[in-house]
């Protein structure tokens, strides 16, 4: 049986991560600047530095907030996931699946495409959507 879900965000928590990634320390990198043991620190001082001064947590929380999301439970494991319906006389059922670490927020852009009713268009949007993967 599905439940629905929202992802609810108290006041304290996104201060309490601003805190954290403000003391937020990087170390220096063993070997060139590769991902071979790890992370890169620069890329990640980078990332840091863009989650304190430039990204938006409540207008992301909001915008996936915003999709019909959704909780089950399978074979002991608990699901979430997005059940977007789509629309016209015939649509096309589709599961859009991600792997481990990782969340529906990787094919979020498709969700609108992929449930109207002009199957070309998502043919074109879905291989656009995917082209920056294939680099």
């Amino acid at each position: 049986m599905k439940r629905p879900f929202r992802s609810e965000t108290t006041d304290e928590q996104p201060a309490d991560l601003h805190d954290r990634l403000a003391r937020t320390r990087c170390s220096q990198a063993l070997s060139g600047r590769d991902w071979t043991h790890g992370t890169p620190p620069g890329y990640l001082a980078e990332l840091v530095e863009f989650w304190l001064t430039e990204f938006d947590w409540r207008a992301a929380g909001a915008h996936l907030n915003a999709l019909p999301q959704f909780l089950a439970e399978a074979g002991g494991a608990t699901l979430h996931f997005v059940h977007a319906r789509g629309v016209g006389p015939r649509p096309l059922p589709l599961l859009f699946s991600h792997r481990r670490p990782g969340s529906f927020r990787e094919v979020h852009k498709i969700i609108g495409p992929a449930t109207r009713e002009r199957p070309d268009d998502l043919v074109t949007e879905i291989r656009e959507f995917f082209r920056p993967l294939r680099a």
